[in-house]
C-alpha cells in the first residue's frame, strides 16, 4: 500500500515536496524522500523489486529534467511506465527521478535559487541533488526534454570537468543543441508567449480570463489551455506554477549555449541519444546538418541520433509507446 497518493502534497519548513511513491515503493524509500527538502523539489516513481526487500540502493536511477515552463509532474505518466519497463528490460530494478527545475514547479516556491538563471546554474543545482539528496551517485540515465535537453548536456559536461563518474546513458529529447539567433519561428513566438505572460497582472480572476484575454490577443487554443494548466490557486485568483521572470531568462540562456562542442569530443563510457520528433518545427536546417555532422564524426560510440515517428515537440504525449520502446531498448546493452 503506497504511504502517499500520487502528487500528494507535504508542507516542511523549507518548501513543498511532491510525493509520488508507487504502491510497490517501500517504507524506507518513501522515508528517505520525505528528508528531501534542501535543494530542487522533485518526486520520484519505482518500478517493483524484482525481489522482496530490495533496498533503494539496489536501483538503476534516472533524472527526467522537463522542459521550459513545465514541471516533473508532466513527466510523471511516462516515468512510471519507463520505470517499469527498464526494470523488465535491465532485469534490475529503476527509480525515476523527476526535478522541477529552477523557477519551474515547486522549485519556485523555494528561495535560495540566485541570478544568474541559466542552464549551467541549472545543471548545477542538479548536480547538487545528486550529492547531497541522491548519496552522491551518479544517475545511471539522464533524460532532458527541450530546455532540459541542455540542462542534462550541461550537467554531463559538470561532471566531465569534475572527474566525477559518468552516466551510462544521456536522452535528448526534440532539444535542438545549437546557439539560435532568433532566426527560428518557433523560439521567436516563445519568446513572444513569455512577453505576453510578463504582462499580465497577478492574480489572475479564473481560468476563463485568461483564455478570454489570449483569445483576444490570437493565441490558439492549444497555447491558451497549456498556459490555463499552469495557473494555481492562490489569494484573491490565480497565479503562475513558474517564476516567469526567471523562466525567461533560463530560455535566453538556452538560445545562446552551444553543445555540440561537447560532443566532438570522447565522453567514455557514455551513449548520448538524441530524438528528433518527426512533426517537430524546432529543428532548422542548420540543426539538422550540425546534428549529422556530430553524429557521422562521433560514430556509433558516442552520439545517436533517432527520429520518433508519429510525434510533434511533445513527444512522450504524441507518442508516448514509441519513445518508451526507444530508452528501453537500449538498455537491454547496460552493463549491470
Amino acid at each position: 500500500m503506497a504511504l502517499f497518493r500520487a502528487g500528494a502534497r507535504i508542507q516542511t519548513g523549507s518548501g513543498w515536496w511532491l510525493g509520488a511513491c508507487s504502491v510497490s515503493d517501500s517504507l524506507q524509500v518513501c522515508q528517505e524522500q520525505l528528508k528531501c527538502m534542501a535543494t530542487l523539489a522533485y518526486e520520484t516513481v519505482c518500478s517493483a523489486p524484482k525481489e522482496a526487500g530490495s533496498g533503494d540502493r539496489d536501483k538503476q536511477t534516472a533524472l527526467i529534467v522537463h522542459g521550459l515552463l513545465g514541471s516533473g509532474r508532466n513527466w510523471r505518466t511516462f516515468s512510471r511506465m519507463l520505470a517499469n519497463e527498464a526494470a523488465s528490460v535491465s532485469g534490475r530494478p529503476w527509480k525515476m527521478v523527476m526535478v522541477d527545475q529552477r523557477n519551474h514547479g515547486a522549485s519556485s516556491e523555494v528561495r535560495g535559487f540566485h541570478p544568474p538563471h541559466s542552464i549551467q546554474a541549472s545543471a548545477g543545482d542538479l548536480l547538487s541533488l545528486v550529492q547531497s539528496k541522491l548519496s552522491g551517485r551518479v544517475p545511471d540515465m539522464l533524460v532532458g526534454h527541450s530546455l532540459g535537453g541542455k540542462t542534462v548536456l550541461e550537467l554531463l559536461r559538470q561532471l566531465q570537468e569534475s572527474g566525477q563518474q559518468l552516466p551510462k546513458k544521456v536522452f535528448v529529447l526534440d532539444s535542438p543543441l545549437g546557439e539560435t539567433n532568433g532566426s527560428n519561428g518557433v523560439h521567436s513566438d516563445t519568446e513572444k508567449v513569455i512577453n505576453e505572460i510578463l504582462g499580465i497582472a497577478l492574480p489572475v480572476p479564473s481560468r476563463e480570463w485568461l483564455y478570454k484575454y489570449m483569445t483576444d490577443r490570437g493565441y490558439s487554443t492549444a497555447i491558451q489551455q497549456w498556459l490555463g494548466s499552469n495557473l494555481v490557486g492562490t489569494r484573491g485568483g490565480f497565479k503562475w506554477a513558474f517564476d516567469i521572470s526567471g523562466a525567461a531568462a533560463m530560455f535566453s540562456s538556452y538560445r545562446r549555449l552551444d553543445c555540440y562542442s561537447l560532443l566532438q569530443q570522447p565522453l567514455p563510457g557514455v551513449e548520448v541519444h538524441v530524438v528528433r520528433a518527426e512533426q517537430s518545427d524546432r529543428w532548422s536546417t542548420k540543426e539538422l546538418r550540425q546534428l549529422g555532422e556530430v553524429a557521422e564524426q562521433s560514430g556509433k560510440a558516442l552520439v545517436k541520433v533517432h527520429v520518433l515517428p508519429k510525434a510533434g515537440h511533445w513527444l512522450h504525449v504524441d507518442n508516448a509507446e514509441g519513445l518508451l520502446t526507444l530508452i528501453s531498448s537500449s538498455l537491454s546493452s547496460q552493463e549491470g
